[in-house]
């Protein structure tokens, strides 16, 4: 029989609490090149080997061998979704690995025209959110005060299905067309143009 020591007890702890943390990276649109992304963890302490995996579409890309005092590794010209994987062995010899995305994303452009035929240029200069599949849409208002089309453009590889709904009211009077738009990047996508069948007062 043997007494825990203090000692003892957090040495244990320190064991039982070893954690790696990869801090969130941004979204970007596509066409972007990321000239410099950096990708940075935290640690509890150091473990005792580590490295940092670069995945795309599941394939490892490169896997690169780190010290085990750094903290940070700066990827160059990133241009499409990647993975990026901590990992490595914990002081107590013990495998990790933590993850993290990063993601390019088209936008969603909405407004409103007295057109039903307005210019791409004047589409995407409306305003926009980024989106892929699980994006929540939401609410937007408009005003229409001076008779205008209220129109959604949304990248037609989505392939979802929408509800629109005027003054609380389901609203099935909407039509749309695919057309090709160019973002700020020279990104050329066809997105699904839906707008009101009416102008709205």
């Amino acid at each position: 029989y043997r007494d825990t020591t203090v000692g003892d007890a957090l040495d244990n702890l320190t064991k039982a609490t070893f954690t790696c943390k990869v801090n969130e990276l941004g979204e970007y649109e596509k066409g972007q090149t990321l000239t410099s992304l950096q990708v940075s963890w935290e640690m509890s302490e150091n473990p005792y080997s580590q490295k940092i995996v670069r995945l795309r579409n599941g394939n490892i890309i490169e896997s690169i061998p780190l010290d085990v005092n750094v903290r940070s590794y700066t990827f160059t010209n990133v241009t499409t979704d990647e993975r990026y994987v901590v990992g490595g062995i914990t002081p107590d010899l013990k495998e990790f690995d933590v993850s993290v995305e990063v993601k390019f994303k088209s936008r969603m452009y909405y407004g409103t025209s007295d057109s039903p035929n307005p210019s791409d240029a004047i589409v995407t200069n409306w305003s926009s959110i980024l989106v892929d599949k699980d994006t929540d849409l939401g609410r937007r208002i408009f005003d229409c005060e001076n008779g205008d089309y209220i129109y959604f453009a949304v990248p037609d590889d989505l392939h979802l299905t929408y509800d629109f709904f005027s003054n609380g009211m389901k609203d099935g009077n909407w039509v749309y067309e695919v057309r090709n738009l160019t973002n700020q990047y020279g990104y050329v996508k066809p997105y699904r143009i839906y707008h009101t069948g009416n102008i709205l007062h």
